[in-house]
């Protein structure tokens, strides 16, 4: 069981039947303007001061709770993200050490076969032989060689009973099915923004249960900005293959060279130079890809700093441009008419459910604390929503105004 933070205990405190009991007492006499036999007013300064700071923590008692239950959200979001991220890594390094096996089991059956071979070659020698001192000089070199046969033949052992324990692993792994589309990238993200976003509520809710108020806790929340998280137990990062990434390298330079070949008198930063480039690699890429890793996942692993690159921006905009282009002709196929509410909560993609589900783990810890979750969950629904259906009515308006125009044109050409 988890330690408990400091802000949990007074939480705890506050909520238990004697702190209760405590602030009604008074509020009672506060109210009421108790006094004692001389009619003073019963209650000393330092019990007045008591009751304005246990206000204050009671009346942040409701937005604690609202807190609490978001965190209990994302920590079981967490869990399960985490979960599946460490499955689909172990799977990955089962892979990668699977491959290195059977690496290494070839090359000891081949230097197994080779000793084997030389072995039989000195056995015949020393068959041959009548000269003792030759004789002697040759026992040793086979003995050296049965050594080394019979390393081979544990070290092959060895291999062969891990290989078998990986292989025996692969029916174990239990992926759950509601994460398939989320890549290995995407689990880290949300992962590392859950727990982002779990700290700010830690944050908010320390000093809610100091009596602060909103407007007191807003500054320090703003602090979080540009702060990266660090955990004592970071997710690790696949190893790049370095294989692969030298194919990568070598096949990037050879499309360039292609490119540049064929174009000798475009300059090797040319705009031209480099949509050809792109286009003559990546005209199959699937559509709807929002970011370079996305659009481009095996050249982000070899090349992570590409879509910093003027090579790697254009890529994507090229890329953009063509998705865009695929969804306006479907739009065109599909009428003109204005989608309804219905229709545009039914063809949520996955890509869709992915961005609702980065903007639960990304709410303002404020606003759930003062409203709720389900409250701004409503709120951030009903926004999106509005945003989709006033980008598809500028698009429709958009192609009215351009088969509008075509129109004219063809009037005016009779």
């Amino acid at each position: 069981m988890k330690d408990k933070r400091k802000w949990e205990e007074t939480y705890e405190e506050y909520k238990s039947p004697e702190r209760q009991a405590r602030f009604l007492e008074l509020k009672f006499r506060l109210e009421n303007n108790s006094t004692d036999k001389t009619g003073q007013i019963h209650m000393t300064k330092e019990e007045y001061d008591e009751y304005q700071k246990m206000k204050k923590i009671m009346d942040n008692l409701p937005k604690v709770d609202n807190l609490k239950e978001y965190m209990n959200r994302l920590e079981a979001d967490f869990s399960k993200l985490k979960n599946e991220y460490n499955l689909r890594e172990q799977q990955g390094k089962d892979k990668d050490r699977e491959d290195a096996l059977e690496k290494e089991i070839t090359e000891n059956m081949k230097k197994h076969d080779e000793a084997i071979a030389r072995r039989k070659e000195i056995s015949k020698k020393i068959a041959e032989t009548t000269k003792p001192e030759e004789k002697a000089k040759l026992e040793v070199e086979k003995d050296k060689i049965d050594k080394e046969i019979s390393d081979l033949r544990a070290n092959t052992e060895k291999n062969n009973k891990e290989f078998t324990d990986i292989k025996s692993r692969e029916g174990q792994y239990t992926f759950d099915k509601s994460l398939k589309d989320y890549s290995i990238e995407d689990l880290k993200y949300n992962c590392q923004e859950i727990r982002t976003t779990i700290s700010k509520c830690n944050l908010v809710a320390n000093n809610l249960m100091k009596g602060l108020s909103r407007d007191s806790i807003q500054p320090k929340l703003e602090g979080w900005k540009d702060r990266k998280l660090t955990s004592k137990e970071p997710l690790p990062a696949r190893k790049q293959d370095p294989v692969e990434a030298e194919k990568g390298r070598q096949g990037l330079a050879k499309l360039v060279g292609k490119t540049e070949k064929s174009q000798p008198n475009v300059k090797k930063d040319d705009d031209k130079s480099l949509t050809q480039i792109v286009n003559d690699a990546y005209n199959k890429l699937p559509a709807k890809q929002y970011t370079f890793e996305e659009a481009f996942p095996r050249l982000a692993k070899i090349f992570p700093k590409l879509a910093e690159t003027r090579v790697g921006k254009k890529m994507l905009e090229i890329k953009q441009k063509r998705d865009d282009k695929k969804a306006t002709k479907s739009q065109e196929q599909q009428g003109n008419s204005q989608p309804s509410d219905n229709n545009v909560s039914a063809n949520k993609t996955e890509n869709d459910k992915r961005k609702e589900f980065r903007s639960y783990i990304k709410y303002n810890v404020l606003d759930v604390a003062d409203k709720g979750f389900d409250t701004v969950r409503q709120e951030d629904l009903e926004k999106r929503r509005e945003e989709m259906q006033a980008k598809a009515k500028a698009k429709s308006e958009e192609m009215k105004k351009q088969q509008l125009g075509t129109q004219n044109k063809g009037e005016d050409a009779r």
